[in-house]
């Protein structure tokens, strides 16, 4: 398993040769996920 890198939500977790194109789809749109969600917990606070 990767940690997490500066700048992202997400952890990437560690991609097998064949899953590579799938893993990275999956961890991008976890990544936008956690971002929106990111930024509606910061609206509701305000």
């Amino acid at each position: 398993m990767a940690s997490v890198k500066r700048g992202q939500m997400t952890a990437s977790p560690e991609w097998a040769r064949h899953l590579r194109k799938l893993g990275k789809r999956w961890f991008w749109k976890g990544e936008r996920r956690a971002s929106k969600a990111d930024l509606n917990q910061k609206q509701k606070r305000n």
